[in-house]
């Protein structure tokens, strides 16, 4: 559920299909650009990303998507914070 998949990855769950229809996901990822300035950072990327079935069947997908990714250092960790994609 989307529920499920949001308390799992965090902001990260947009990259994921949660729709029970979809068995296996093929995704990639082409990083674009970044800035760090002390605890806080953002990175560019382009992601592409399709859902397929139990018959292997593709049943969605999404390509050459641009988002920005913000996130803050935490207790000695990275955590992303935000997601905005491009128009």
């Amino acid at each position: 559920s989307s529920e499920e998949a949001e308390q799992k990855y965090g902001e990260l769950y947009c990259y994921t299909f949660h729709d029970g229809k979809t068995v296996s996901e093929s995704h990639t990822l082409l990083f674009l650009t970044e800035n760090v300035k002390g605890n806080a950072a953002y990175m560019w990327v382009r992601y592409s990303q399709e859902g397929y079935d139990s018959s292997q069947n593709r049943t969605r997908g999404s390509w050459n998507i641009e988002s920005r990714i913000s996130a803050e250092k935490q207790n000695g960790e990275w955590v992303v914070t935000g997601i905005r994609e491009a128009p």
